[in-house]
């Protein structure tokens, strides 16, 4: 099974010169894959996780400094596995 995240808005502080979020980040924890630590402009985009079985999935935001123009609106879906199953 897996997680799709939707980002139908996702304004968050640029990243610096390096392409290192240090202003702001989205952070996505307890997948089966290691998720990059996400900033900047990324509406209309979306990432797939996996699930790992052993821990929960967890989406966090990470601000500082002073940006006038921060929001985020994230729908979230779980998809199924399409796994053949037996009936008993």
């Amino acid at each position: 099974m897996k997680v799709r995240l939707d980002f139908l808005s996702l304004t968050l502080a640029q990243p610096n010169d390096n392409g290192t979020c240090v202003t702001d980040a989205l952070i996505v924890t307890g997948g089966a894959s290691n998720v990059p630590v996400i900033c900047g402009e990324n509406s209309g985009q979306h990432i797939y996780v996996n699930f790992n079985g052993a821990s929960d999935i967890v989406i966090s935001i990470s601000t500082s400094g002073a940006l006038a123009s921060r929001a985020w609106n994230i729908k979230v879906a779980q998809i199924g596995c399409n796994c053949p199953t037996r009936g008993t």
